[in-house]
């Protein structure tokens, strides 16, 4: 999409808001982020 800025990311944060299982840890098994390395000089 073009309406997205393409603001370039440090971090990503996952918040898990409800578990199931054990209440003391939460398993994740795939977390996927898409995009692209960014690179400094393709800001024009």
């Amino acid at each position: 999409r073009q309406d997205i800025k393409k603001t370039p990311m440090k971090q990503i944060m996952l918040e898990i808001l409800s578990n199931w299982g054990n209440p003391h840890y939460t398993c994740v098994y795939r977390f996927k982020v898409h995009g692209k390395i960014f690179d400094t000089f393709e800001i024009v």
